[in-house]
């Protein structure tokens, strides 16, 4: 599967470090705190976003409806899938982290390279306002935020 790591703003502040995957990234706004998101270069069109590394937690039902609904502004139809995505190797350390997958069907995306890009960015520009609300969004009772930040991607099973 092919595909190009695109980034929009950042919610919290994030900021990579020299010679960082992200340190010549391509953002909405040109921003330097950027946020990733996995855009497929193959069709149908999907775009991935770590969820948990930028908001500390689980996408919980309410999030992926607003996502959903921002979503439907630009395009008349999107599938959403929101869970948790593990990776192993060996010698590594086992890897977890809450992702939300957006496709869409490729009968109702541009033909036109020009007009695709731009319907692209479109797109980036919503998920990434979509994230920083809800980064934003009052952590749980009794849980502060920077315990959150700290908690990252961590599980409360």
């Amino acid at each position: 599967m092919g595909g190009e790591l695109r980034h929009f703003p950042s919610a919290l502040g994030q900021v990579e470090g020299e010679g960082s995957p992200r340190e010549n990234c391509e953002c909405v706004t040109g921003s330097t705190e950027p946020i990733a998101a996995y855009v497929s270069q193959e069709l149908p069109l999907e775009l991935t976003v770590n969820f948990g590394s930028f908001v500390g937690r689980e996408a919980f039902r309410e999030d992926v409806d607003r996502l959903g609904e921002a979503l439907l502004a630009l395009v008349p139809g999107v599938t959403l899938y929101a869970g948790r995505r593990y990776e192993f190797a060996r010698g590594a350390a086992e890897v977890a982290a809450y992702e939300v997958e957006i496709g869409f069907p490729t009968l109702i995306l541009p033909t036109r390279p020009a007009e695709h890009q731009a319907l692209v960015d479109r797109l980036l520009e919503a998920v990434g306002l979509w994230v920083r609300d809800c980064a934003a969004r009052p952590p749980e009772e009794g849980e502060d935020l920077a315990s959150r930040i700290l908690r990252g991607s961590a599980t409360q099973d």
